[in-house]
């Protein structure tokens, strides 16, 4: 089998799951899908969201025989506002009980010795189930903040709790982009993942990197020496083309431009054959590299000699 058929053979991990989860928004070289799922879900000024901080998911103990909490996604946003994402696919009896534990040691931990109350941030949560947690409605998605029922106001600024229901995802898409993510976290088969990704940039581009993520080990293996060959293969064009035309330019003025540039091309190629040779490289796999015939390499190799 070729690689690049093995690497196409791939039954996804599901999104739901804890490890495909965190890697995909919990990633802190890479926050881009982080932050297009939170723009579908949150409230938020359009720049909030243009700077996020991704965060030790653990949560602070401040007494030895403290419970310690441990956040799937923990992160802050441009103006400090504190944003847990948690995913929860079954069923638990306790989930309001746990909610409040989480965002009450989120605003626990923002208060340092000698701290100020307004130097306090508000705590965002968003939460995925994979359940029907309010059996009382149809909406997928429900937001809930501090509120007076009787007189209909709002404590200010101590965050929100967004929760998304994926049981209660309709079929058929509603126009925004928090359904393709609902769907996205739905999705369990090939054929499906394929579909979502048709229709939103950013959900394509999680349906990727949770492909790469369901190679497994060897899979991954693979592709980064697939990868690694690709970004060789560009690297020695630039290399031979930037050094070619700087050399064949200085000859140029000389014996004429297309004659030098064409010369001092070969003369990195052959510079690049010696490196490879003193590497223990043999011919047919720098004609690989090279993209050149075994018989190319073989005739500048006997010019060396």
């Amino acid at each position: 089998m070729e690689r690049n058929q093995e690497i196409k053979l791939v039954e996804y991990v599901l999104p739901i799951y804890d490890d495909a989860f965190k890697m995909l928004f919990g990633d802190y070289r890479d926050t881009s899908l982080l932050k297009a799922f939170l723009q579908a879900v949150i409230n938020l000024k359009n720049d909030e969201l243009d700077t996020i901080t991704i965060m030790d998911p653990h949560m602070l103990r401040f007494w030895k025989k403290d419970k310690r909490g441990i956040l799937d996604i923990k992160a802050r946003t441009k103006s400090g506002y504190y944003v847990n994402v948690e995913m929860q696919k079954r069923y638990l009896s306790y989930m309001a009980e746990r909610v409040k534990f989480y965002r009450s040691g989120q605003f626990n931990e923002q208060v340092v010795a000698g701290g100020r109350y307004e130097e306090l941030t508000k705590v965002i949560t968003v939460l995925v189930v994979g359940f029907r947690l309010f059996t009382e409605d149809t909406a997928y998605k429900h937001c809930f903040f501090h509120y007076d029922v009787e007189h209909q106001t709002k404590w200010p600024d101590l965050g929100e709790i967004y929760v998304l229901e994926l049981d209660k995802c309709p079929k058929q898409s509603d126009g925004t982009k928090l359904w393709d993510w609902m769907c996205f976290f739905s999705a369990k088969t090939k054929e499906e993942f394929e579909m979502i990704a048709k229709r939103n940039p950013d959900v394509a581009k999680a349906v990727e990197k949770l492909s790469l993520f369901s190679l497994g080990r060897k899979g991954r293996r693979i592709y980064r020496e697939m990868q690694i060959a690709k970004w060789d293969k560009i690297y020695q064009d630039r290399y031979i083309r930037e050094e070619g035309t700087r050399k064949g330019l200085k000859e140029g003025l000389e014996q004429g431009l297309e004659q030098g540039v064409r010369r001092g091309r070969n003369e990195i190629r052959t510079e690049l054959i010696q490196k490879k040779l003193t590497k223990g490289q043999t011919p047919e796999a720098i004609a690989d590299a090279l993209e050149e015939s075994v018989e190319t390499i073989n005739e500048i190799i006997a010019s060396l000699r």
